[in-house]
């Protein structure tokens, strides 16, 4: 009977180190709780710093629940597994090491480690010690996973394209009172009336272009191709090839958030205008897109 026991415990860790061998190198950490079920207190007989001891030993970049976290981390909390090790026993001290993923699906499980120490606080250490034996084996090495690292860029995307929305919609209303006070102000101003003035015109010879005229020519002819991306365009300058502005997007046809310069792009009469803020004043200026 003993041997059938064994048997199917030696089966059972068999299966789940297989299958830590094709997931836990997908991990870039592994956190600790400051806290395990067992104990009354955080970090109490300091097992807490021997569990993170043990993962260091085996390669981990381990976290305690509470220390601060990497800035990859933040972003994407997918990156780290989270460690559980529970403990129980009366005549002999049983404990066991899981490893879950963010979603709380549990990635690997150690064996089982047991002692007959009869003293709580050495049969604990001595027990997780023994749990531990099992990342021996593991040969742990962080490889990147597309599937977990691109959780973060999503999460991240989503987020910027919401703030995008509402940037628009802010200033979509800016853009709204802006117009009305101009149609205000042509309403209200005085009408001029015509008066004929003559004026003498000189012939004057055609003189040869300077080079800041030419300069002038060559930035008028500039142009912006736009190139589709993931949420709106990439508009390029026609003279150097660079991506000059992003744009994202919005409900609106015509109406879009230039994501890396600031402001708004909207159509007017067939028109492409940018209008930004600077120094407090809004300021207007012409592009020529060509989609």
């Amino acid at each position: 009977m003993k041997k059938i026991i064994a048997f199917v415990s030696l089966t059972f860790f068999t299966i789940s180190l297989c299958t830590a061998q094709l997931s836990v190198n997908d991990y870039k950490y592994v956190i600790v709780e400051k806290q395990f079920h067992f104990q009354n207190e955080p970090d109490e007989y300091n097992l807490n710093q021997l569990v993170k001891h043990l993962f260091r030993k085996y390669g981990f970049k381990v976290i305690i629940e509470g220390e601060q976290l990497p800035s990859d981390l933040k972003s994407n909390y997918c990156l780290a597994l989270t460690s559980e090790v529970t403990a129980k026993g009366a005549l002999r001290t049983k404990a066991i090491v899981f490893l879950r993923d963010c979603d709380n699906n549990v990635v690997f499980t150690s064996n089982e480690g047991l002692t007959k120490e009869k003293d709580f606080a050495r049969a604990y250490d001595l027990a997780i010690r023994n749990a531990f034996n099992s990342f021996s084996i593991l040969n742990y090495k962080y490889v990147p996973n597309e599937r977990i690292t691109s959780q973060g860029k999503a999460e991240e995307e989503t987020k910027a394209v919401e703030e995008a929305k509402q940037e628009i919609q802010d200033l979509k209303a800016k853009i709204e009172v802006h117009e009305e006070s101009k149609k205000t102000e042509i309403k209200a101003a005085p009408k001029i009336e015509k008066q004929e003035i003559s004026v003498e015109v000189k012939e004057e010879k055609p003189t040869k272009p300077t080079i800041s005229d030419i300069k002038e020519e060559v930035a008028e002819a500039i142009y912006f191709k736009a190139v589709a991306n993931k949420n709106g365009f990439n508009l390029i300058n026609s003279q150097s090839g660079i991506t000059d502005f992003v744009i994202i997007k919005s409900e609106l046809d015509d109406l879009f958030l230039v994501k890396n310069q600031g402001g708004v792009l909207y159509k007017k009469a067939d028109t492409w205008l940018r209008e930004y803020i600077k120094d407090d004043k809004t300021v207007v200026e012409t592009l020529d897109i060509r989609f």
